[in-house]
């Protein structure tokens, strides 16, 4: 197996830890972890973040070692220009991986991904229809870019059997949950500001609008620790994943597979990508993008159905057995021909 060296937009080794000792899941790093249990060649860039400068110092020559070593450099959720184009001058493969999200409209944006691209030798997707957008604005795409499917770890979490089928009129409340900047925190605002049902929303200050932070009926909580989460994805009656119009990039796609694994109902924003993944009313159920109605009309829906453990049982299946994280690894493996 070639070297596989990942460089991180954030500094990997809290998250590794947790994995290690049972805290988080083990598609953790887009897969980092798990190709490193199974003993593939796989090492981080590290970042500069002490202050001590005799850290610094070593840190930047085991990065001098980890470049020699490496026959592919992925660079992960961020597509860049500079230390990928040294890496090419160095003779490795470069290989962006889910680094694509909004298509940019600015010209200088524009030609700066195709830069890019031009130096990547592949550019791994999560959704086929993602690439197929981009590949109209981008043709080279057509010989370098790879579609895989996105897996998660879902025995991480557990679910007695009494949460699993209690009906959605006995649980407490909503939840939506999530930090990606393609989340339209505008509709859950919408639909609950007012309303008789209530909403836990789980994200970050920075996501936050006004009229949310005013909402008497939406509860903020961030900084939750998984067990927290776990515990909250019990009481919840449905996890509510609103997502911009316009966005064909997964945005949400872990936040509803994290619910299925949990047994709980997924009300989703509808976009093309995303029904690669899931069957409407058979996984979940789905509501057009910046459409309160439609997401007031998918809760209805929700709430007058006389039963829900067919539709969970059908997603936590899927999850169980189709998206794993094993076989995220596996086709990253491939398509990066490592």
């Amino acid at each position: 197996m070639k070297n596989i060296l990942f460089s991180f937009v954030r500094c990997p080794e809290a998250r590794l830890k947790d994995v290690d000792n049972g805290l988080a899941p083990k598609e953790s790093l887009l897969g980092y972890h798990h190709l490193r249990s199974e003993g593939a060649n796989v090492r981080y860039l590290n970042h500069f973040r002490s202050t001590d400068q005799r850290r610094q110092i070593d840190k930047m020559n085991e990065n001098v070692k980890h470049l020699l070593w490496a026959h592919i450099i992925l660079f992960a959720t961020n597509v860049r220009f500079i230390v990928p184009f040294i890496c090419r001058l160095m003779g490795k493969r470069v290989v962006f991986y889910d680094a694509f999200q909004r298509l940019p409209n600015h010209p200088l944006k524009k030609l700066y991904f195709r830069l890019c691209i031009s130096i990547a030798d592949r550019c791994i997707f999560y959704s086929k229809n993602q690439l197929k957008i981009w590949k109209v604005q981008y043709p080279v795409l057509a010989q370098k870019g790879r579609a895989i499917t996105y897996g998660i770890d879902s025995t991480f979490f557990s679910t007695s059997p009494e949460v699993q089928s209690k009906p959605v009129a006995e649980r407490r409340t909503y939840v939506s949950i999530g930090r990606d900047p393609s989340r339209d925190f505008f509709v859950l605002a919408n639909t609950f500001n007012g309303s008789e049902r209530s909403l836990v929303l789980v994200t970050q200050d920075y996501m936050l609008n006004e009229k949310l932070k005013k909402s008497k009926n939406i509860t903020i909580r961030s900084g939750l620790s998984y067990t927290e989460l776990s515990e909250l994805y019990d009481q919840a009656k449905a996890s509510v994943i609103p997502i911009l119009g316009g966005t064909s990039h997964l945005s949400g796609i872990r936040a509803a597979m994290e619910a299925m694994a949990k047994f709980v109902p997924v009300v989703i924003t509808h976009n093309e990508s995303l029904a690669e993944y899931f069957t409407g009313e058979d996984h979940v159920i789905y509501f057009s993008a910046g459409d309160s109605e439609a997401l007031k009309d998918a809760l209805n829906r929700l709430e007058q159905a006389p039963k829900i453990s067919d539709m969970t049982e059908a997603a936590y299946s899927l999850v169980a057995s189709k998206y794993s994280y094993q076989t995220m690894c596996n086709e990253l493996l491939d398509a990066i021909d490592a």
